[in-house]
């Protein structure tokens, strides 16, 4: 909780630079498609906008009332596009292209704090998920919900990913039974359940061939699926605290995971 964001080198493991600036703990942090950026999101209140390449404080992005939970960018052509989620409920869409300190605000979103946003590999679609037990798609551009799920007894959802054919997004539970739902992104139905962590889903990501889903859990293990039939392909062990995060390089042969063991791990 040193309020700062360190970046690594991916190859031999070792630590490139800190990134500084934050009053309080960060939540968050996302690159953008092109790698030029880096956003992180803090409890206090603020999303810094760095430059990914030298570590340079670019901008300061204010205006949420609680932490800023969740931060996604997406590269829709010449058009840098950061969406935003808060403990405030909100959702909020930056163009940092044009008049970067102004924002829109996604509404209605959800009813409570917003766990997780994640835009789709074309930046046609972003999903969310809050506490409030409900994923929404929302179409970029006209920024409208399209489709939604609330789960029926509304268990705090922490994680989504959507798959880069945009066919499917998952969800992650935060509580008992701690499944993984498959959801249908043309209407938010639900079609298969993914059952074998013991503790809350604190993040997920599709494999690029939309073959695999990874899960990272409190439970300490990272699973593998296989989307088509919702079985377990592998479990990860190696972290000795909850797993937070986790992502797929992007030709799908490693995966990224870091935890509340302070660790970060990568896996072949």
């Amino acid at each position: 909780m040193d309020k700062t964001v360190k970046l690594w080198d991916a190859v031999t493991g070792s630590h490139l630079t800190t990134l500084e600036g934050h009053e309080d703990t960060v939540q968050c942090v996302a690159f953008s498609s092109d790698s030029k950026y880096i956003a992180s999101g803090s409890r206090d209140k603020t999303i810094i906008i760095w430059d990914a390449t030298i570590g340079q404080h670019l901008h300061t992005l204010t205006g949420r009332t609680d932490w800023v939970t969740a931060v996604n960018f997406s590269l829709d052509g010449d058009v840098t596009v950061l969406a935003s989620g808060s403990e405030d409920h909100s959702i909020r869409i930056w163009d940092l292209n044009n008049d970067i300190g102004s924002s829109r605000t996604l509404s209605p979103a959800h009813t409570s704090g917003v766990k997780s946003v994640r835009f789709s590999q074309s930046g046609s679609l972003l999903v969310s998920c809050g506490q409030d037990g409900a994923c929404k798609v929302w179409r970029s551009g006209a920024w409208t919900c399209i489709a939604q799920f609330t789960h029926p007894e509304h268990t705090a959802i922490l994680s989504v990913a959507i798959s880069p054919d945009e066919a499917i997004f998952a969800s992650g539970q935060g509580h008992i039974p701690n499944d993984i739902l498959l959801h249908s992104t043309a209407d938010g139905r639900c079609f298969r359940t993914l059952q074998g962590h013991t503790s809350r889903v604190w993040s997920l990501d599709f494999s690029p061939d939309c073959a695999t889903l990874a899960s990272g859990s409190a439970d300490r293990t990272i699973t593998l699926w296989d989307v088509a039939s919702g079985s377990t392909l592998r479990t990860l062990k190696g972290h000795s605290d909850e797993v937070y995060s986790l992502r797929y390089s992007p030709d799908g042969q490693r995966i990224a995971s870091c935890g509340a063991d302070h660790s970060i791990r990568i896996w072949d």
